[in-house]
């Protein structure tokens, strides 16, 4: 079972508070910039995202910078804890304690038609508005089918709209739970 702020989150869906969670992640190296989505999974700073998405900061050298921005919250230079390419899987750090958070639970069941919400800062929306938005996208959907991928790991399909940029982000349940995060495969 999911909390976000260490409130139940059972009642109707709202993904306008599950969003406080989601922070633009930037990548930033003396030739290119890159962004994604991540998310904090505690009150220590831990935010998940994909390896992609933080793929050109590795190693985190003199040149490069990793920052995690927050809507209304300030942006945070960041760190990379753990990273796997395989996984498309990173753990960042930031220092901040007092940011509202998701913690992650395995353990449902779910099932083709259910309702879902992408949350993340995808850059294609940017172009679309013809300038970098700070707050983050809201997209909803339902659950198209369940799957494995090459490596047997539990994939879900959704219809819901992820853009370049979502990467990263998390997928919520109509509880407020996080049952995924958006990629690409």
């Amino acid at each position: 079972f999911y909390t976000l702020d260490n409130q139940q989150a059972w009642g109707r869906p709202n993904p306008e508070k599950w969003e406080k969670s989601v922070g633009r992640v930037l990548c930033v190296t003396p030739h290119l910039g890159a962004s994604g989505s991540g998310f904090l999974v505690d009150n220590k700073g831990h935010i998940v995202t994909n390896h992609h998405v933080i793929a050109n900061c590795i190693p985190l050298t003199s040149g490069k910078s990793l920052k995690v921005s927050f809507f209304k919250r300030g942006v945070f230079p960041a760190t990379i804890l753990r990273h796997d390419q395989r996984l498309d899987f990173a753990i960042l750090k930031i220092r901040a304690t007092q940011l509202p958070f998701v913690r992650l639970y395995g353990g449902m069941k779910l099932k083709k038609g259910e309702r879902l919400w992408a949350i993340g800062y995808p850059g294609a929306a940017n172009k679309a508005i013809g300038r970098i938005s700070l707050e983050a996208t809201v997209t909803d959907g339902t659950i198209s089918r369940i799957t494995k991928d090459r490596y047997n790991r539990e994939v879900i399909q959704t219809n819901t709209p992820i853009n370049p940029g979502n990467s990263g982000g998390p997928i919520f349940d109509e509880c407020g739970r996080v049952v995924g995060i958006a990629t690409y495969i």
